[in-house]
């Protein structure tokens, strides 16, 4: 199983961990440290081209960039997973931020609901 990691963070070892809990141990993890555009067509073209062979792909992007890529990529549509993890972010109080990994969860779909004012 090909899993690729969308983001410029290195695994935690307790990601890699959860993610063979979850995949099993034969996984294949693959990171990679690429921005996409901030037009919604563009990113959909271009998160499929990353995406291309892979089984699982775990991300870092706005919720209206998942909204896109789980309607319209052809990595959805043929039953690819989209993963995120959830992480508690830590302050010491003088400026310094860290992340602990939490677990990761599934996104299956998103939906936007506007009313007017």
């Amino acid at each position: 199983m090909k899993i690729i990691r969308l983001t410029r963070h290195a695994a935690a070892k307790a990601q890699m961990r959860d993610l063979q809990r979850i995949f099993g141990s034969g996984i294949e993890v693959y990171q990679v440290a690429a921005s996409l555009p901030h037009d919604t067509h563009r990113a959909v073209q271009r998160f499929d081209e990353i995406a291309d062979g892979a089984d699982v792909v775990e991300i870092v992007l706005s919720i209206d960039l998942i909204e896109a890529i789980l309607k319209f990529s052809e990595f959805s549509k043929r039953g690819g997973t989209l993963i995120r993890a959830i992480t508690k972010r830590n302050n010491d109080g003088a400026g310094n931020v860290t992340f602990d990994f939490l677990h990761y969860e599934k996104l299956i779909k998103i939906e936007t609901i506007t009313e007017r004012l």
